[in-house]
């Protein structure tokens, strides 16, 4: 089984920008500590990539926006990506199984810096 690289984003609050981690703390990422130290913050909300990508190769992430096409193309929805009871869904479905259904996925935005997408 491949295993999902473990990656992140931020969203700085103040800024209204999205941040690399590696910006946030890179003398922590040099350092033997066991694994990725991630500060706590009200300035930032952190987002998961979901080991999955879009039909454009686009990289998935927590509070990303998708276009959901079924095996034929047709558009099956669209929805924010959310993790939930230790795993990322749409539409209060896995978003693995969504995946292993043949669907394509394309990205159409995120929460933060789209959102008119949440209106819809």
């Amino acid at each position: 089984m491949k295993q999902r690289k473990i990656k992140f984003r931020a969203w700085n609050i103040a800024t209204k920008t999205m941040v690399d981690l590696k910006k946030i703390t890179p003398f922590l990422l040099n350092k033997d500590i066991g694994g990725l130290y991630i500060p706590e913050s009200d300035e930032i909300y952190i987002m998961q990539y979901t080991g999955l990508k879009d039909k454009n190769g686009k990289e998935l992430y927590e509070s990303d926006y998708i276009n959901i096409f079924d095996s034929d193309g047709r558009n099956y929805g669209k929805g924010p990506i959310t993790f939930v009871k230790g795993g990322f869904q749409c539409y209060d479905m896995p978003l693995q199984d969504i995946y292993y259904e043949n669907c394509k996925f394309e990205v159409i935005g995120n929460v933060f810096e789209n959102p008119e997408l949440l209106k819809q």
